[in-house]
């Protein structure tokens, strides 16, 4: 291990950045130039050995000659006889590896070929250049942030590649890596598993593909307990695909699903290939001249397998009059092609079968309508699909900019606008996908009712006349990653039987709430943040019974979280800061389960019950808030159990006015007044409560009445 200041060649080491079982990576700094760059330097023990001192510069060689935007550069090599070590551009990110651990949702459709679309256009290249990486993995992927702040994978770590051509006849067998494995389990294809020599690009493109997979499900497709079962998985294809993404995104399963065949001849001969797939093309293509398809010895094929998606049939469309007409003589899965202008319509676009529909991106391709219900209406059929349109309702009439009333529908990079009530409306049974898309200025961003389902993720919905987001009657589906701002009523509405999950969504300076649960509403709400809304960051009313955890809800002007009405659930895990009331209010009649919560210095209570309140508060944690920790007031009777209150400015816990309850085995500790207070009319139960280094008293129990008062309550009083 080299220490910070250490000179390694013209490089002075900063700091460890990664270690290896048989290399560790640094972060250093050119002595003359003052540039940063990461050093892989190979570990002592290992650098004794001449073979894998070898193999390890051989690695610096190849990876030297590609250049690629989508590989880490190797500028330098250090050969010295005590050290040997690798010198590449310095790189700002994390691992794919750690990208996928810290997600709480799968990615987008958008987000997937964002990581490996790049990805594949990067091998493609490597394997033009006659070379085999042999070790696709997440861990060999490092994930950074464009200038536009898209997400940029760059692949690295060439330490078992296979080179074809001069480089790659200087290594024997014996020296392919640097142990017995050449490779890692769960990445390495069937024939790989057999032999780590007779491979070729098309083992790469299977590894890739269990990346793929790994990145849509968050889980690796065929690790099990055991290297053998591991192994015995992959040779037998033993994997499985959730029906969700299935139906969320069938051209990258489909895609996946050609990869991971267990023969090299059924998969796309290359990357190019398996990246038209991607996108929705054939995913055919001849092998690149010089990289034979099969192993040397065996005659080279090329992939009769079927391709997943059938060649794209496309017609252009330019003259705006004729939009209607061209959908209306389209062939079967034709698609059309909206060139870059504004199509005013004259009557609504009404659409029955299936239908694609792609613009030039939501910026130059704009459909209008100022008559009707609605632009566009979809009644159902197989599919309607619309990438990179705005559609925009002009006037004062009444209806939706999109409707869609049956079959499936997807919407990418589109925008909706000017709509008296929804931007997108999705109904009667309908489902649809809606991504990277932007809803303004309409009554409702995205309306989800009756049956229908919907998969929103990585939308904008801003400055909408009522809601951001809204699903009510039974519908359920997912939020994701969306982003709702500036709304006139709240970010996201849940109402009547609706359940959805909304996941990772971000709520900030709405009118009334970021969330807001009512009637009979269920779901969940995880790891949202709701932010500076002019009233609560999530509210829950009627007899609403959400599940939220780990949302942060801070600086809103009113509570965090707020359950009302006849409301349970359970809110664990959340955390609520800075909130102009309480960070947790239970009112009116509810009852829900709170369960390790931190709340912290609100200008209220950490947590508050008030009215008929009950319930469960569980494990929370209420410190620095500028009144009580824990308050319990009116008639409400919670129990309180193991929290810890600490270093508010009044009390720990608090029972005022005529509520009862438990306090059990909670901590009350550096409060500014006192620990525990009992108000005169309260009567909780107390149990095993401990209360030190209060200001003011630990715990301040109610005076026992005088006798006169006790004999005059039995009696009455005397005449």
């Amino acid at each position: 291990m080299l220490n910070a200041g250490q000179i390694v060649g013209s490089y002075r080491i900063v700091a460890a950045i990664g270690e290896g079982g048989f290399a560790t990576v640094y972060r250093a700094e050119h002595e003359v130039l003052g540039s940063v760059h990461a050093i892989k330097v190979l570990n002592a023990e290992m650098s004794t050995k001449e073979d894998v001192t070898r193999r390890f510069l051989d690695e610096a060689r190849v990876q030297a000659r590609l250049r690629h935007p989508n590989i880490v550069r190797v500028t330098d090599i250090i050969a010295l006889p005590t050290v040997a070590a690798i010198v590449m551009d310095y790189v700002e990110g994390e691992s794919l590896a750690t990208w996928i651990a810290a997600r709480r949702a799968p990615p987008s459709p958008a987000e997937i070929r964002e990581l490996i679309l790049p990805l594949l256009d990067a091998l493609g290249y490597v394997h033009r250049n006659q070379v085999i990486h042999r070790d696709v993995k997440p861990d060999n992927v490092i994930v950074t942030r464009g200038t536009r702040d898209e997400l940029v994978p760059l692949m690295l770590d060439f330490g078992i590649a296979r080179v074809r051509g001069e480089l790659g006849a200087r290594a024997s067998k014996k020296s392919t890596g640097f142990g017995s494995k050449m490779g890692t389990q769960g990445y390495m294809s069937p024939e790989h598993i057999r032999s780590a020599n007779d491979v070729d690009a098309r083992t790469d493109i299977f590894a890739l593909g269990v990346v793929a997979l790994e990145l849509a499900t968050l889980r690796h497709p065929f690790e099990r307990g055991s290297e053998y079962d591991t192994m015995h998985a992959v040779v037998t294809a033993d994997y499985s695909i959730p029906a969700v993404l299935e139906a969320r995104d069938p051209a990258l399963v489909a895609a996946i699903r050609v990869a991971l065949r267990v023969k090299p001849a059924d998969r796309f001969p290359d990357a190019a290939g398996f990246a038209a797939a991607i996108r929705g093309g054939t995913g055919v293509r001849s092998v690149q001249k010089g990289m034979p398809a099969e192993p040397a010895g065996e005659p080279s094929r090329v992939a009769s397998a079927p391709p997943p998606v059938a060649a794209v049939d496309e017609r252009i469309v330019d003259n705006f009059s004729g939009l209607a007409a061209a959908i209306a003589d389209r062939r079967p899965g034709q698609s059309l092609r909206l060139r870059a202008g504004t199509y005013h319509l004259r009557e609504p676009l009404e659409v029955t079968g299936s239908l694609n529909l792609i613009g030039e991106g939501a910026d130059h391709t704009r459909i209008r309508c100022d008559v009707g219900r609605r632009v566009l209406g979809f009644a159902g059929g197989v599919m309607l699909t619309v990438v990179g349109v705005a559609f925009e309702r002009v006037g004062t009439a009444e209806g939706d900019v999109v409707d869609v009333a049956g079959g499936r529908a997807s919407f990418s990079a589109c925008r909706f606008s000017g709509a008296s009530m929804a931007g997108l409306r999705v109904r009667c049974g309908a489902s649809a996908i809606v991504e990277r898309c932007q809803m303004t200025k309409n009554l409702f961003g995205v309306e989800v009712v009756d049956t229908a389902f919907a998969s929103l993720s990585s939308n904008e919905c801003r400055e909408n006349n009522s809601c951001g987001i809204s699903f009510s009657g039974d519908a359920g589906g997912t939020a994701t990653g969306n982003t709702c701002d500036g709304n006139a009523l709240h970010g996201i509405h849940v109402a009547e039987r609706a359940h959805p999950t909304l996941e990772a969504n971000e709520c900030r300076q709405n009118k009334s709430c970021g969330i807001a649960f009512f009637g009979d509403a269920g779901g969940t709400a995880k790891a949202n943040k709701c932010q500076g809304n002019a009233a609560n960051g999530i509210y829950v009313d009627g007899r609403a019974q959400p599940t939220l955890d780990a949302n942060e809800c801070r600086e809103n002007k009113s509570a965090g979280i707020a359950f009302f009405g006849d409301t349970g659930g359970t809110a664990s895990g959340n955390e609520c800061h800075g909130n102009a009331a309480d960070g947790i209010y239970v009112g009116a009649r509810a009852k829900p389960t709170l369960d390790a919560n931190e709340c912290w210095q609100n200008k209220r209570c950490g947590i508050g019950f008030q009215d008929d309140a009950g319930g469960w508060a569980n494990g929370n944690k209420c410190r620095c808030n500028a009144a009580d920790g824990i308050y319990v007031g009116a008639r409400a009777q919670p129990t309180l159990y193991a929290n810890e209150c600490s270093q508010n400015i009044s009390c720990g816990i608090a029972f005022c006015d005529e509520a009862a309850g438990t306090a059990k085995a909670n901590q009350c500790t550096a409060n500014g007044f006192h620990g525990l207070y009992i108000e005169e009319r309260a009567h909780p139960l107390l149990d095993n409560n401990q209360c030190t280094g209060n200001r003011g008293q630990d715990t301040v129990l109610p005076a026992p009445p005088p006798a006169s008062s006790i004999w005059s309550s039995i009696f009455g009083s005397k005449r």
